[in-house]
């Protein structure tokens, strides 16, 4: 016995140093293959047949992979269109063995208002046999919060994301990282589920899986161009040697949203706001009031257990932020929501970040045809956006009225949706979504009854 310990410290001791991660890796017995980190942006949605409802404020990140090492040229259908600059040979969506392994490595984002890091399951077959774009969440995302990226982190910061099912794969990818340099301070384990997941590649039966991150707002517009124009970032695909899968890991728990701290105090003032704004409309001509479904109701629509158990459309969902959205007569059926020229509509509600209640918050416009998210408004764009409406109130800065129109010209508080792409045509049906990312302290979004829900007016003058 002591003899073979000997033997297993000498062999070690012999063991040459990995020159690389790849290498690294291959030294604990994985295959590796190197995939591509490539940024995602409103002008890339133009090329997709729909665009999953972008937030239009936050460029993503798509980690693109090869196929399976037995044959990296059998990669699944390509459902969405030619996504720019994925290679041909890889695909930003992959199947998956049970006992694989995702690494991300390299660098966070330069100081921004958020980033995250979150696994989909992104397609399945239903049981006509369709396959069917789910898109739902697996687990709670990294976020400058949660995110473990050395003392110097969350921001600009050393990081390492594995992402497996297997008990050995996350050990071994692990004990890789660590023979790099990586440590405890900057190594994130993601556990993938593997109870109620499809692995395999069988493009009749197996499902599809997707790495996606997401950044907004950074502090420095300039250095967040730099840092999408070349990602510092590297995504590989570990496949061990060894057949078959190893002891599951457990699933670690969804964190609970919510903080107990609501918006309810800010409903006179909503009200008084919703009051003076559809008086100046009035005045100009015809108002109809926009149906905006709540974030709780939202939720429930795509919540992502529900969207995998029962093959329905989550739409890249994340436990970050809160969706409220509408009219839902647009978004889910044949509803019309149009914009002529000489018509707004009046975007109000309350500014959940100077609320207190979220990191940063935004509203979009969407397109009904392709699902793009075309123009924004966000948190920081919205002060004093409501001051003459509420002139008298203190609180003022909680609040926020936009106009969208057509033209903005000498217009304060507008945003232009043009014709012409990023924009909408005159006869395209348009629909909003609200989103408030992260309760502040929290790695997670408000609760749904925490934040109040905002709403929308569509002025057509006489």
């Amino acid at each position: 016995m002591l003899g073979y310990l000997f033997w297993v410290v000498i062999a070690a001791c012999n063991t040459p140093k990995a020159s690389s991660v790849s290498e690294a890796f291959e030294q604990q017995g994985f295959v590796t293959q190197v995939g591509k980190a490539t940024d995602f942006q409103i002008a890339d949605c133009a090329f997709l047949d729909r665009c999953f409802g972008n937030n239009a404020s936050a460029p993503y990140l798509l980690f693109n992979l090869p196929g399976h090492s037995d044959d990296p040229s059998f990669l699944p259908e390509n459902t969405v269109g030619e996504i720019p600059r994925v290679p041909a040979e890889m695909r930003s969506q992959y199947y998956l063995a049970d006992n694989e392994a995702l690494v991300i490595t390299g660098k966070t984002p330069p100081q921004a208002r958020y980033f995250g890091f979150t696994p989909y399951l992104f397609s399945r077959l239903d049981s006509a046999g369709e396959r069917i774009s789910v898109f739902a969440s697996l687990t709670d995302t990294l976020n400058p919060v949660n995110a473990l990226a050395g003392v110097d982190g969350p921001f600009d910061s050393e990081i390492a994301v594995i992402y497996t099912s297997d008990a050995e794969s996350m050990a071994n990818a692990r004990s890789a990282l660590q023979s790099q340099g990586y440590s405890s301070a900057n190594i994130n384990e993601v556990v993938l589920p593997r109870e109620g997941m499809n692995y395999g590649f069988d493009s009749a039966s197996s499902d599809t899986f997707l790495l996606m991150g997401r950044v907004a707002l950074f502090d420095e517009p300039e250095k967040g161009e730099l840092y999408l124009e070349d990602l510092p970032l590297q995504v590989y695909r570990l496949t061990p040697e060894a057949d078959g899968a190893g002891s599951a890991l457990s699933v670690v728990s969804r964190v609970s949203r919510g903080d107990g701290s609501t918006e309810d105090a800010l409903q006179p003032g909503l009200e008084q706001l919703g009051e003076a704004i559809i008086a100046a409309a009035q005045e100009v001509g015809e108002v109809q009031e926009i149906n905006i479904a709540s974030s709780e109701l939202i939720a429930q629509i795509i919540d992502p257990e529900v969207c995998i158990e029962n093959v329905t459309e989550c739409k890249g969902d994340n436990t970050d932020t809160t969706y409220a959205a509408g009219p839902l007569s647009v978004i889910q059926a044949d509803g019309t929501n149009t914009l002529a020229a000489d018509e707004y509509f009046v975007v109000y509600g309350v500014n959940h970040t100077a609320a207190g209640k979220s990191t940063y918050s935004n509203f979009s416009v969407y397109t009904k045809t392709k699902r793009i998210g075309v123009v924004a408004v966000d948190s920081d764009d919205m002060a004093g956006s409501a001051e003459s409406y509420l002139p008298d109130r203190a609180d003022q800065d909680n609040y926020f009225a936009y106009e969208v129109r057509r033209d903005c010209t000498d217009r304060s508080h507008c945003l232009q949706l043009n014709t012409e792409f990023p924009g909408a045509a005159l006869d395209e049906s348009l629909f909003f979504i609200f989103r408030a990312y992260m309760n502040p302290g929290l790695s997670v979004s408000p609760d749904h009854d925490e934040i109040l829900t905002e709403r929308v007016i569509h002025v057509k003058p006489r």
